[in-house]
């Protein structure tokens, strides 16, 4: 059974084919690629979706444990979050004011998941 699930591009926001993976050197990098007709013409056209990992950006981050990741990894924000609660447990100490600033956007965050956890009202009688 063929998918028929729309694979949208997160860089151009337009319906892409299929991602591209190159290898160069011992780097990869990904593409998502993208066909149109133009004319009667089939055209290819491809969008930097970034690399595996960004290495050297991720170095400066390595004492918080935050890998930085391209845009062909849909669940990079899970890995981010993970390296941040892992980060703050291993600190012995934090200064108040910024204990308030996490808290404050931890609540925010928890508080826009539950409202898209909620399913939309139904509106009977409604056309």
């Amino acid at each position: 059974m063929a998918s028929t699930l729309l694979k949208i591009c997160p860089r151009c926001g337009l319906p892409y084919s299929y991602v591209e993976r190159r290898v160069v050197g011992d780097r990869v990098y990904y593409y998502a690629v993208h066909y149109s007709r133009v004319n009667g013409k089939r055209m290819v056209s491809k969008c930097y979706l970034g690399p595996d990992i960004y290495e050297y950006v991720s170095r400066l981050h390595s004492r918080e444990g935050l890998v930085l990741k391209g845009l062909s990894d849909p669940e990079r924000i899970l890995d981010y979050l993970d390296a941040i609660i892992n980060y703050i447990e291993t600190i012995s100490r934090l200064d108040e004011d910024l204990v308030k600033r996490i808290r404050h956007r931890a609540r925010k965050l928890l508080r826009i998941l539950k409202q898209l956890s909620e399913p939309e009202p139904q509106i009977y009688g409604a056309r």
